[in-house]
This record gives C-alpha cells, sequence and structure tokens, in this order.
C-alpha cells in the first residue's frame, strides 16, 4: 500500500456531516419543506442570520518547521468560562 506522500491526496481536515442527511426520512422532510416554501411569495419573506463566536477557541492546525511538530496548551474545558459575541440582522 502506498504512503501518503506517493499518492495525489494530501491530508487535510474532515469534514463532518450528519449520518442521518441522506437517510430516506430526511430526504422526505426536505421535499414536503421546499415544497412549502416555494409557494411563499418573495416580498413575504424575512431572513434572520444570527452568529455566536466563543473568543477562546483554540485553533486546530498549526505551522511549523518541516520536520518539526507544532506544540500549545490545552486549556481545562471543565472551568472554561469564555467571553461570547453575538450578532443577531433581520433583513426584509
Amino acid at each position: 500500500m502506498p504512503n501518503l506522500s506517493e499518492t495525489q491526496f494530501t491530508a487535510q481536515k474532515k469534514t463532518l456531516r450528519s449520518s442521518q442527511a441522506t437517510s430516506e426520512r430526511v430526504q422526505l422532510l426536505r421535499q414536503e419543506y421546499w415544497a412549502q416554501v416555494t409557494s411563499i411569495e418573495l416580498k413575504d419573506l424575512v431572513f434572520l442570520d444570527e452568529m455566536g463566536v466563543l473568543l477562546g477557541l483554540m485553533r486546530t492546525h498549526a505551522r511549523a518547521a518541516p520536520g518539526e511538530r507544532a506544540y500549545d496548551t490545552k486549556l481545562n474545558w471543565s472551568s472554561y468560562r469564555s467571553d461570547k459575541l453575538r450578532n443577531v440582522e433581520v433583513r426584509v
């Protein structure tokens, strides 16, 4: 079996998705939702954009010299309390 450096693929962080997203039940719910949404007039739609950010989150990747490993310290999550930013925007 060839190692990673011998293939055309590169190591990347995974994108996680729900294991139920492709189930028949969820697909049927999506179809029902879009059937309802397409009957709404555009002028009657209101868009709510909500965002929140924890200011103390750590990056999962770092840079290091070739052949070296990047190190960082880990927070004690049981006692961690971070400042939060919240933003809500409504567009009519």
